[in-house]
Parts: C-alpha cells; sequence; structure tokens
C-alpha cells in the first residue's frame, strides 16, 4: 500500500499547527508577576544575619553588654609586657580581662588610632597589634625619609688665575635632627597671624575691657596705659540698680615704682588695704588704714618684710595718741615697744617754720616688752614701763616657774629735790615668795641707775619712730602724687634711658658720615686753607695742584710697596719651606697660593692706581676754584 501521499499530508498538518502554537504564543503569553515583597524587611533580615554571624565569632568573648555604658579610660603599655593599667587603681591587667568591653579608640602624644571592628577585637594576642590596618587605622599617616646613600668627602676649589688646590673639608660632626612628630608636619590652612607690637601691648580693644556681673564690674587695662599702672579694678555693689553705692572695691597695679600691686577699699567700713611687693628701700609690705564714719581718729597700721630689715620691725600700729611696734628675732629680745603721747605744752614767742616745730608731741609714757632669754629665762625683765609724767620706773620680771604671779619693781621719784639716788622709800618691791630674801638697796640703786641711762636710750628711739612715721606719710603722698612706672630695660618705646642713648648713638653717627662725606667731596679743603679761595693766584693754585697730586701718588706707591713688602716676606718663607727635607707639601701649596694671590692683587693695583691718578687729575682741572687758573691756554 501507497502510504506517501499520507505521509505528505501528515507534514503539512504538523507545519499548519506549529504555525498557529507561534502565534498563540505571542499573543496570549501571560506577563510575570509583580514583586510585592518590603526591602526594608529584607534589610532587616541581612542585618539580623550579620548580627548572628558576629555573635558566633566572638564565642570567646561572650560578655553581655549592659544596655546603658559608661565611657572609661585607662591606659595601654607595651613595655616588657603589653597589658593594661586600670587609671583609678593603678592595677596591671592583662588584654583579655573581660571587665573592658571594648576599646573604641587609642592615642599618644603621635598618633590617634581607630577601632575598625568594634566588638570584635581579639585581645588573646600578645599586643594589640597597631600596625594591623585591617583592624586600625591612623589618623595621622606618618612620612617616611628615603635613606641617601653616604656622600663622599666634599671638596671644593680654591684658588686664583691657573692654580688650583683641592681642600679637604673637615669633618665635623652635625647634629642629630629631630624627628618631628605627624602633628608638626600638619600644616595650616589659614595664614599666619601677625599682631603688630603696638596693638599687642594694648591686650584689649583700645587697651580696655568692661565686664559686668551680678552686683560686679570688672574693668581691664593694659600695662602702662594709664599713668598710675592700673590693669584691674573690679567694684562690688550693694544691689544690681544703677545708682546703687559702692561696697568694695579692689585695683591692682602693675610696673609702679613704689611697689605698689593692689589696694582694697571698703567704703563702709571705712577700710583701705594697700599691699606692696619686695623691692622698697623701707622694706614695707602693707598698710591698713581704719577710720569709722564720722570721726577724724584714724588707725594705720603698717606691716614689713622683717627679714630684710636690720632692727626686725614686723608691725607699726599708728593712732592719734599711741605708736606701737611688734619686733622679732632681735639680739636684745625686745618683743614690743609702745609710746603713748600727750597734748604739747604751748609755747610762746614767734612763729617758727612748720619743719621745726613738726614733732612736738609730748611723749608722756614709754613701756617695752622683751621675750623669755633661753639662757636666764627667771632673771629676765618682760616689761619696762618708764611713766615720764609721774617720773616713775616700773620694771615687771619673767615669771618663775610654778608661779602665776611676777616680781615687780617701781622706782618713784626721789622725795628730796636735787637727790638723783632713790632711797628704800622710794622704792616699791614685790616678792612672789615672802620667804624670800629682797634684793638689797646697793643692787636697787645699780638697778634704778642702769634703768635712768636706758630712759634716755628709749626716749631717743621713741623720736626717731615718729619721726621715721610722718617721713613714710609724706613719701606716700609724694608717690602718690607723682606716680612713676618701671620701664624695662629692652622696651626702647618707653625707656627714656635707652631711648636718649640711641638718639645720642644715631646723632654721632649722621655727623660722622656727614664728616666723612665732606672730606670726600672736598678733598682740596687741606690744601686750600693755606690760601685762601678768594685771595688765591694762578701760583698758588698750581701749586695746590701739584700739591695734591703728589699727596695721592705717594698714598698709592706707600700701599704698592705694602704688598711688595708682603710678597716678598711670602717668597722668603717659601724658600725656608724648600730647604726643609722633606719639604711638606702642603705648606708649599699653601704659600705658593697666597704669593699668587699677592702678586695679583699688585699687577691689578699698578693698573688702577694709574686710572684713578687720572681721574683725580681731571676732578681738580674741573674744580671751580681751580679751573680759571689751570687752563690749558694759560699753562
Amino acid at each position: 500500500m501507497d502510504l506517501s501521499g499520507v505521509k505528505f499530508m501528515d507534514d503539512q498538518k504538523s507545519e499548519m499547527s506549529k504555525v498557529e502554537d507561534k502565534g498563540t504564543e505571542s499573543v496570549y503569553k501571560l506577563r510575570r508577576p509583580l514583586d510585592l515583597r518590603s526591602k526594608y524587611h529584607e534589610f532587616l533580615e541581612q542585618q539580623a544575619e550579620i548580627e548572628r554571624t558576629k555573635s558566633t565569632i566572638s564565642t570567646q568573648y561572650s560578655t553581655k553588654i549592659p544596655e546603658t555604658e559608661n565611657l572609661h579610660a585607662w591606659v595601654y603599655s607595651e613595655e616588657d609586657e603589653p597589658c593594661f593599667i586600670e587609671a583609678t587603681t593603678g592595677y596591671v591587667k592583662k588584654l583579655d580581662n573581660s571587665s573592658y568591653i571594648r576599646i573604641n579608640c587609642l592615642f599618644n602624644d603621635e598618633n590617634y588610632w581607630l577601632n575598625l571592628q568594634g566588638d570584635n577585637l581579639n585581645r588573646s594576642g600578645k599586643s594589640l597589634d597597631l600596625e594591623n590596618k585591617k583592624v586600625w587605622v591612623k589618623l595621622i599617616q606618618e612620612r617616611k625619609k628615603e635613606e641617601k646613600p653616604p656622600s663622599p668627602v666634599a671638596t671644593k676649589d680654591i684658588g686664583m688665575g691657573l692654580m688650583r688646590i683641592k681642600k679637604k673639608e673637615l669633618s665635623i660632626e652635625k647634629p642629630r635632627e629631630m624627628i618631628k612628630r605627624p602633628w608638626d608636619l600638619m600644616n595650616s590652612w589659614v595664614q599666619p597671624l601677625k599682631v603688630p607690637k603696638e596693638s599687642f601691648d594694648l591686650v584689649f580693644r583700645l587697651g580696655q575691657k568692661t565686664e559686668r556681673y551680678l552686683e560686679t564690674k570688672v574693668e581691664h587695662f593694659a600695662p602702662y596705659l594709664l599713668k598710675d599702672g592700673l590693669v584691674l579694678r573690679v567694684t562690688k555693689y550693694q544691689n544690681n540698680l544703677e545708682n546703687a553705692e559702692e561696697e568694695r572695691v579692689v585695683c591692682r597695679y602693675m610696673n609702679r615704682a613704689d611697689r605698689l600691686h593692689q589696694r582694697e577699699v571698703y567704703k563702709q567700713e571705712g577700710r583701705v588695704i594697700e599691699r606692696f611687693g619686695r623691692g622698697r628701700d623701707d622694706k614695707l609690705a602693707e598698710i591698713v588704714t581704719e577710720s569709722k564714719i564720722g570721726e577724724d581718729a584714724k588707725v594705720k597700721i603698717y606691716s614689713f618684710h622683717h627679714k630684710y630689715r636690720p632692727d626686725g620691725l614686723v608691725r607699726r600700729e599708728v593712732t592719734e595718741w599711741e605708736l606701737k611696734d611688734l619686733y622679732v628675732d632681735r639680739e636684745d629680745h625686745l618683743k614690743s615697744m609702745k609710746v603713748v603721747f600727750g597734748v604739747p605744752d604751748k609755747k610762746f614767742g614767734p612763729a617758727e617754720d612748720e619743719d621745726s616745730t613738726r614733732i612736738p608731741r609730748k611723749i608722756l609714757k614709754l613701756v617695752e616688752e622683751f621675750s623669755v632669754a633661753e639662757s636666764n629665762p627667771s632673771l629676765g625683765i618682760a616689761e619696762r614701763t618708764y611713766n615720764l609724767e609721774e617720773e616713775c620706773i616700773k620694771l615687771k620680771f619673767h615669771r618663775e616657774k610654778d608661779r602665776i604671779l611676777s616680781q615687780t619693781i617701781q622706782f618713784n621719784k626721789p622725795t628730796t629735790e636735787g637727790q638723783k639716788t632713790v632711797n628704800a622709800e622710794d622704792i616699791s618691791v614685790y616678792m612672789v615668795d615672802p620667804r624670800q630674801q629682797a634684793p638689797s638697796i646697793h643692787h636697787l640703786r645699780i638697778l634704778h641707775r642702769d634703768q635712768v641711762k636706758e630712759q634716755n636710750r628709749v626716749l631717743s628711739r621713741a623720736k626717731d619712730m615718729e619721726k621715721q612715721v610722718l617721713e613714710l606719710i609724706d613719701r606716700r603722698i609724694e608717690e602718690e602724687t607723682n606716680t612713676g612706672l618701671i620701664v624695662g630695660l629692652f622696651d626702647t618705646k618707653r625707656n627714656a634711658r635707652v631711648k636718649a642713648g640711641r638718639e645720642a648713638q644715631e646723632r654721632a653717627k649722621r655727623e660722622r658720615e656727614k664728616s666723612e662725606m665732606d672730606l670726600e667731596l672736598d678733598f682740596l679743603a687741606p690744601y686750600l686753607a693755606k690760601f685762601g679761595v678768594e685771595e688765591l693766584t694762578r701760583e698758588q693754585a698750581m701749586h695746590v695742584r701739584d700739591e695734591c697730586l703728589e699727596s695721592i701718588k705717594a698714598s698709592m706707591e706707600e700701599k704698592e710697596l705694602e704688598l711688595t713688602s708682603h710678597l716678598h716676606s711670602l717668597k722668603e718663607e717659601l724658600e725656608k719651606i724648600k730647604t726643609v727635607d722633606p719639604p711638606s707639601q702642603e705648606d708649599l701649596q699653601s704659600k705658593k697660593f697666597f704669593i699668587n694671590v699677592l702678586e695679583t692683587r699688585v699687577k691689578r693695583h699698578k693698573q688702577s692706581a694709574k686710572i684713578q691718578f687720572l681721574k683725580a687729575e681731571k676732578k681738580i682741572r674741573s674744580d671751580p676754584r681751580l679751573k680759571k687758573f689751570l687752563n690749558p691756554d694759560n699753562v
């Protein structure tokens, strides 16, 4: 049976079915469904996966981090064995100590390291491995200098003309260059700040600044801005109102000649405190002035630097009718001295000068107190009182051991007029122990005589004390009236002495330059002075020209002779060196070099001498004072 036709029909059907299938696919194919998953959820899942991997890696350090962390700083040391040093206790701990949760950063005086791994930092090794770039990052990268090979010995050629000598430089060790830290290698992105010295000295804008606080005003002044040297003034008010009264004022000074550096004024209390620095010749340290409101009486307390005073004066209290001094470390054991003044006696007669009547106060009483003598504490005088008004002397001795009271002796005025010695009825003695024998009358008369002699010395010292107080008051008035400021030696702007010296030097320099300039410009002046310019003749002009040219020629020949003589001496030294066996090559080369230099200088001098001589002759001919006499037609 022939099936070829059937096969052909089947092939056509299969092709038709393929074409139909292609047509249906191009028209009815479904699109891919949209992805509606959240990317934010995917991100959270990725972060959770990362955290899980981190927790599995750091199982060795599974310390639970608390919700609230405290920042802490401690020391990491790599000497001997790397370790941690707790800053609060000073204890040394190992690197794998669990009390330290993480290390955020490390720093020292050269660099700053940041940790890249956070909690995953491996601290089980021998060190933190700061050179590992995967774990640590440096804030400042160091610059490595390329090491250059050592250069050969440097030589330089010296010499003149055809002669050259190679001379080895002396091998001088260069100082080691200081290694600059990375911080020093950083360049600033701003221009360098240049402040003029005048602006720098002002310190503040326009030289002053005012600050206001609660009930307080602070004023700043630049040094040398005010004449009295004030640099700071702090004013305390009673309240914060505009018209509030001042309660306290504190002023600070600098560079004052009287060494005053602070003054405190208490307005309500009527007290003024002045503090002085060291350097005064009277060694004054402080003055406290107290005056009650509504009263004229003042109390002044002077304090001194007693270590620098020969009399050991520490304090001096001055009132209207009293003067008291306190002493320390005196050889005579004097501890204090008090002077009581009274109303001066009236004097009748013509008025006297103010200076002669300035110390007229009458001294009524003198009281001295003494410290215990270490050698014999029981026999020393503790207090001595001279009552000049009642003319009596009272002595109080130091209290003996295991005694409450002290022995006293009082010398009254002698009852008999004109009598210098005292009798028994003029003396009153108090003995602490009635069983103890009283001193004899002879001993008491000797003691009275010594105390009378001492009274004159004490009275003279009291007058000197009052005189010193008055002089100090006058000096303080003068210092406050004419306030002087101390200027440093190198402050050329304000130091009058340095400024005057510099001006004198500049003036002398200008005068010297002017005289040299006049001599250089008018070199005919010494020769014309013989004849005079106004009455000069042709013969005199020729004589001036010849004399001037001969002087110039002589000076040139003298200089040439000096060079040739020096050259001749060098040649003789060279011949002497050649006679030595063996001759020193270094000395030979040196002498030849200097001979060559001098020969060149002589040759140049001969050439320049001719040119200078012709220039001088031309200048003389063109001089207006000699020009009419040296005309070529008249020569």
